[in-house]
């Protein structure tokens, strides 16, 4: 699940957000398909845009390479929610969640949490976010003085 919403246009290091993602969903997907998982994705920001049926093998890694290189971010806010609600509809069995977004804003982090929690009710949900880099930098510095 990957949150295509107006954060994810932002830079962190040098980079956009969603390109950080798009490095996570790649790697995570390829050791998934190495070990045998069947890959599925859904992306959304105000309402569900992409969402890829699980698979497995080669064809299915490359639809999946091809729906996330295919995204641009949406200058609007992102609807976890209804996000969420998608995925419980389309996937009915267990499985292991992971929504790629951003925690800066205090307003989607609230947003986040009932979206998760509903998850929760049926799959097992990691979240990973961007932290920006300058800040993270600027954070382990020692005033001067």
């Amino acid at each position: 699940m990957r949150s295509n919403g107006r954060m994810m246009a932002a830079h962190s290091g040098g980079v956009t957000r969603r390109e950080h993602a798009m490095d996570a969903m790649m790697a995570l997907a390829t050791v998934s398909s190495r070990v045998g998982d069947r890959l599925g994705l859904v992306t959304f920001d105000r309402e569900p845009h992409r969402i890829v049926a699980p698979g497995r093998g080669r064809r299915q890694m490359s639809h999946l390479t091809e729906t996330i290189f295919a995204l641009e971010p949406v200058l609007s806010e992102s609807d976890y929610d209804l996000a969420a609600t998608t995925v419980l509809a389309r996937f009915r069995r267990r499985v292991l969640v992971v929504l790629l977004t951003d925690l800066v804003d205090p307003v989607v982090e609230a947003s986040i949490a009932p979206a998760v929690r509903a998850l929760t009710s049926r799959h097992q949900v990691v979240v990973g976010a961007v932290t920006n880099s300058e800040v993270a930098d600027w954070s382990r510095r020692v005033p001067a003085g």
